[in-house]
Order: C-alpha cells, then sequence, then structure tokens
C-alpha cells in the first residue's frame, strides 16, 4: 500500500487522522473542523482504500485476506496509516516546529542524569 499510494494519498490520511483526533475532548477544541469535512474526508479516505485493495494491491490483498482474513488488512491500513505520517512529519516546518520544545528542556537536570 505505501508503495502503491501517492503523496495526495498520503496526505489525504493524514488530514482524516487529524479528523479523528478532533474526536477526543482533549483535542476537540484545538481542531476546527466542520460535519461537512469530516464526512468529505471519510468518501475520500474509503475511496483511497477501495482503490488501493481492488485495483492498485490487488493481487497483494486478495492473497492476504485468503491466507490471512481481514484483520491482517485492517492492520496493513493501520501500517500504511504510520508511514503516510512521514509526508507531514518530514516537511522541513514541522521539523523545526518539533525541536521548539527543546527551549524549554532543563539540561541541567539532564545533567545529573549521568
Amino acid at each position: 500500500m505505501i508503495n502503491s499510494s501517492s503523496i495526495k494519498d498520503k496526505q489525504t490520511l493524514n488530514k482524516w487522522t487529524l479528523r479523528l483526533q478532533s474526536e477526543h475532548p482533549e483535542l476537540k477544541d484545538l481542531i476546527n473542523m466542520s460535519e461537512e469535512e469530516k464526512l468529505k474526508l471519510d468518501k475520500e479516505v474509503g475511496s483511497i482504500y477501495t482503490n488501493l485493495l481492488t485495483v492498485k494491491c490487488k493481487e497483494e490483498s486478495k492473497k492476504a485476506i485468503t491466507y490471512e482474513g481481514w484483520d491482517k488488512m485492517v492492520g496493513a491500513f493501520a501500517i500504511f496509516g504510520n508511514a503516510s505520517s512521514r509526508v507531514i512529519t518530514n516537511h522541513p516546518n514541522v521539523r523545526k516546529t518539533a525541536n521548539g520544545f527543546s527551549r524549554y528542556v532543563d539540561m541541567t537536570k539532564l545533567d545529573l542524569m549521568d
């Protein structure tokens, strides 16, 4: 799935992950997404999943379902989701921001760990 999907597919999957996270009470106020946007993402991810399983990865999917069952396909989609997150996390702006917390790390306390 990873090699058979486009960058756009991976970006859509990342947006869908945010859509899922927006349902958690701790994150609801940080992620403002309309019901229409949520529905659109659900449809797009459904289409991506269908296309991957029935067109782009058809033979591999058939074998996996035959020998491993549908549970393995759910696991494969989770792995695909994790790999897709690299499209976002490898962006220079994200990488720069990810290191922002280091300004607030108490290095003197870390030095005491030696």
